[in-house]
């Protein structure tokens, strides 16, 4: 039987891991959460139900999301980085659930409306392949003085007709989150689809965000707006 799946990307300080946590529906659940090493010193968090364990990106390493084998067979959450370059971490899922016995349920990207203030043409570019590769995205820390910010990143991606839900989620109700959970799909990319229900164009290989041209580089490369 497959273990559930779901992938996390997020902004600095988006506070994902508190609500998954504080849902209790992972908690509940005692889930395996496999976190970029950067998280163990940046986020207090504890819980007696789950477990933790940590992924790192090392130079002139390939990049590995081995789970021990005492992982829950229940739910996992795998935290991308949002310092290390996506298209690379996506190709290594891909190579991940090849491997492994898990069925991906949604890809959820939690975005601190803080950043929004001040974005800039690289975190554009970041945030449009999110939408791209995310069946929610869910807008935490919004305030009075933000809020005008995240309504347009919600509009943005409207016009655009991409077909990412979204939602603003808030510390004192917390009932979204059943929603954002969900098993229904909601991406545009179908690099992550099953293979026999695929069309050639539609093969990961042919994601604009992980092919590769003659030169080497991506077709559309994603760029990587912060750092640590």
């Amino acid at each position: 039987m497959a273990t559930d799946l779901y992938v996390v990307l997020e902004t600095p300080n988006s506070g994902a891991l508190k609500y998954l946590l504080g849902d209790n529906i992972a908690v509940d659940n005692t889930s395996t959460f496999l976190l970029p090493k950067e998280k163990q010193s940046s986020e207090s968090f504890s819980s007696t139900h789950n477990t933790f364990v940590y992924w790192e990106a090392k130079h002139n390493e390939p990049l590995n999301f081995k789970l021990p084998s005492e992982a829950s067979e229940n739910k996992i959450f795998l935290f991308f980085s949002p310092f290390f370059d996506l298209s690379t971490q996506f190709e290594v899922l891909l190579e991940t659930l090849e491997k492994e016995s898990f069925q991906l349920i949604r890809i959820l990207a939690f975005i601190d409306a803080n950043v929004l203030e001040s974005i800039s043409g690289n975190f554009l570019g970041w945030m449009d392949a999110i939408a791209h590769f995310s069946d929610a995205i869910c807008i935490t820390n919004r305030t009075n003085q933000n809020g005008k910010y995240a309504n347009e990143l919600i509009k943005r991606y409207e016009q655009m007709r991409y077909p990412v839900e979204t939602y603003i989620l808030s510390v004192t109700n917390r009932r979204k989150m059943a929603n954002v959970l969900n098993p229904r799909t909601r991406r545009i990319s179908h690099a992550f689809d099953s293979s026999e229900m695929l069309e050639e164009e539609d093969t990961p290989q042919n994601d604009p965000y992980l092919r590769k041209l003659s030169n080497g580089k991506r077709e559309k490369t994603i760029p990587i707006p912060f750092k640590i």
